[in-house]
């Protein structure tokens, strides 16, 4: 929901922060050694519940990224 807010595909954010692992970035560094540490510790993480799912479609289909007339 945050990147449709802000016009970002999930494409534009993984290549960033690929991006910023390959660079060593030291913010993502800890924010990837707290993804394993949830993951040794069997922490899980919050999912996508339906009703945020369907949010995310309702937004998708109103602003018709693809330029498709809605009738």
């Amino acid at each position: 929901m945050q990147l449709f807010k802000r016009g970002l595909s999930m494409q534009e954010v993984f290549e960033f922060l690929a991006i910023k692992v390959v660079d060593g970035d030291e913010t993502l560094r800890k924010f990837l050694e707290e993804i394993e540490y949830n993951k040794k510790n069997k922490i899980l993480s919050k999912k996508v519940n339906s009703s945020d799912a369907e949010s995310i479609f309702d937004m998708i289909d109103q602003q018709n990224p693809l330029g498709e007339k809605n009738d």
